[in-house]
């Protein structure tokens, strides 16, 4: 009688201590800031939305129509030494052009900043980011044999950059595209 006492205790503590523990890892994971993709797909359409979400609070960064195959792919998520600064990267690919721009987000000032013109075969070299200056380097995959040692300084422009692939390295400024208004932050 003693021992189904003491095993009865420890099964209603160990459902209660479980249960209190889900209940404040929902309440965690719900305050948590984080960037999703959704992509909303029919028989005549397909529209992919970068998509921020701080608790029940959803907003939408960006929208690419994707029947033709563009879409916004997640590169990577960069951090500080320390920890913080957490920055999302994303490539939005247009199909069309077989170009992509590339999107920063950093969750600290909750704002999103992105290349206005298209590269194509390039990626951003993550260390020369600097968002205080706008700018970031981006790198070319692939560039020519004869390709230029220095870099190209490319102004805010939005157009596509056709001459980005005779060069190694082009400086791109960044156009912000987004502050998530302190208003609608629960």
């Amino acid at each position: 009688m003693n021992k189904t006492m003491i095993f009865i205790t420890c099964v209603l503590f160990y459902l209660f201590c479980g249960r209190s523990n889900a209940h404040s890892m929902d309440s965690i994971q719900q305050c948590q800031d984080s960037l999703f993709i959704l992509t909303e797909e029919n028989d005549t359409s397909c529209v992919s939305l970068l998509m921020f979400r701080h608790g029940c609070f959803e907003e939408e960064l960006i929208k690419v129509y994707c029947l033709d195959g563009s879409s916004i792919d997640f590169l990577t998520n960069l951090t500080g030494q320390d920890g913080r600064g957490k920055i999302g990267v994303y490539a939005v690919y247009n199909a069309a052009t077989d170009e992509s721009n590339f999107l920063f987000f950093d969750y600290l000032a909750k704002q999103a900043y992105i290349t206005p013109a298209y590269f194509s075969e390039s990626f951003p070299v993550y260390t020369s980011l600097n968002l205080k200056r706008g700018n970031v380097i981006l790198r070319t995959i692939s560039p020519p044999l004869n390709r230029r040692q220095d870099t190209l300084a490319e102004e805010e422009t939005h157009a596509h950059t056709t001459n980005g692939k005779s060069y190694l390295y082009v400086k791109v400024k960044l156009k912000m595209l987004h502050k998530v208004s302190h208003a609608n932050k629960t």
